[in-house]
């Protein structure tokens, strides 16, 4: 069975760590303690009788406890290296490229994830850039924002814009690497709200976790941003979100395959409205290519003062885009190019 396999592997992987699989005798008996005391038994001895009951042999219990702690004794040490290395790379300016992804394999490997358990296991804590958050090592999440230069002209430009009574909308925010920056600025700003857009429910659940890292600092937070489970599209509909290449190039498809969930669509004007919101300050937008049929529905059929004032706007997956021109589009809207990078257009609204 898987069980019996994975107990071969942690004792190979403990004897390559430890010199002698032993622990503190004090810290093992605390262990068994505890073990037969929730068991509802007084005694040692009542706990051996126990597992004789269930033809289970105590040095087997011995053997398995053992091997537990010191496994855990393992990872806490793989942990704090993975802590340290985070700590230490993202303090090298070169960090860029092939190094930066030789980096993120060489973590991936430390943790060692089995994706049979809990992706909790493969999540590390750091900062990026002054801001906390939670990474996850799964193989399906992305990590690139881990070493600080990610984005960092475009969440600058966000951050300068966003003000007193301010409104972000960030649609595809992933596991909220935008949201958790701006959430950040309250105490500064006092902005009046965000709006984190992402339809894939198990990032839902990361951008939470990124928000309670803020919790203790800024007890605002809680009520200052608005999760919604959504992709963001021409009408409210089910469909389809392809994870075949990982969940930071989720994709957005009319039918199912293997790989794809079914999620909840919704137009940026009716989320808009949901919310009640009467304008929108800045906007981000990352969604692999479904920019376009994101937005334009709603440069068709919204209001003028409802246009965000400011937009950053994803381009590298233009070649999907339904409509080629749909930067010159923008511009005949009254967007003025601010700041353009590799992957995103910084745009503010001119007219």
């Amino acid at each position: 069975t898987k069980s019996i396999i994975r107990e071969k592997v942690k004792k190979i992987e403990l004897t390559k760590a430890f010199k002698d699989l032993k622990i503190d005798d004090q810290y093992f008996k605390l262990i068994i303690e505890m073990m037969y005391s929730n068991l509802n038994l007084k005694s040692l001895q009542e706990f051996k009788n126990y597992l004789k009951t269930y033809d289970v042999k105590f040095i087997k219990v011995k053997e398995k406890v053992i091997i537990d702690a010191l496994w855990n004794q393992l990872i806490i040490k793989k942990y704090k290296l993975v802590s340290f290395l985070i700590y230490f790379w993202q303090r090298l300016f070169f960090i860029r490229g092939i190094v930066k992804r030789s980096l993120t394999t060489t973590i991936h490997n430390l943790i060692n994830y089995d994706s049979s358990k809990d992706p909790i296991e493969s999540r590390v804590g750091t900062v990026v850039d002054r801001v906390p958050f939670y990474f996850y090592f799964d193989g399906m999440s992305e990590t690139k924002q881990l070493f600080g230069s990610y984005n960092k002209k475009e969440i600058n430009f966000l951050k300068k814009n966003t003000v007193s009574k301010s409104i972000f909308i960030d649609i595809g925010a992933n596991i909220g690497f935008y949201t958790q920056n701006i959430a950040s600025t309250f105490t500064k700003s006092n902005f009046s709200k965000i709006i984190a857009v992402e339809p894939n429910p198990i990032l839902v659940d990361r951008i939470k976790d990124n928000l309670s890292l803020l919790h203790n600092n800024i007890p605002e937070i809680a009520n200052k941003v608005i999760i919604e489970n959504y992709a963001i599209g021409l009408e409210k509909k089910e469909i389809y979100l392809d994870l075949s290449e990982g969940y930071g190039n989720a994709r957005v498809k009319d039918s199912k395959n293997l790989e794809a969930i079914k999620i909840n669509m919704i137009s940026l004007l009716e989320l808009v409205q949901k919310n009640e919101v009467k304008y929108i300050t800045n906007l981000k937008i990352d969604v692999e290519g479904y920019e376009d049929r994101a937005l334009k529905p709603f440069f068709e059929n919204a209001p003028l003062s409802l246009f965000p004032k400011n937009m950053v706007i994803e381009y590298t997956s233009q070649n999907e885009w339904e409509d080629k021109n749909f930067i010159n589009y923008l511009f005949d809207k009254g967007y003025k190019e601010i700041i353009r990078t590799r992957g995103n257009l910084c745009l503010s609204l001119t007219c």
